[in-house]
């Protein structure tokens, strides 16, 4: 995204804390915002692609993508008895034995 359509959005932003937006330029705001997302989304792909883990042996694994369809960490997940990932599901309920 242009360096020109970001400052845009920010005088929109702050010009709607103030006086506020008339129709026109909330719609413009909107616009630019979807905009701004997509090209965050789009870097932040790029740049997750771009990560290699380094294995034990020297070699570099890429991340792979989770097939199991989740949507979040919230989701059940494989834990072990000194698991420390923090996800809430912990205090609710018992884990299994693995």
């Amino acid at each position: 995204m242009e360096k020109s359509k970001i400052t845009r959005l920010n005088e929109l932003s702050h010009k709607a804390k103030g006086e506020g937006l008339s129709r026109s330029e909330a719609a413009e705001r909107e616009a630019l915002r979807k905009e701004y997302i997509e090209a965050f989304k789009t870097n932040l792909r790029e740049t997750l692609e771009s990560v290699r883990i380094e294995e034990a042996d020297g070699s570099l694994t890429p991340l792979k993508k989770r097939t199991d369809g989740a949507k979040s960490h919230r989701n059940h997940h494989p834990h072990d008895e000194n698991c420390a990932c923090g996800c809430c599901h912990h205090e609710k309920e018992k884990l299994p034995e693995q």
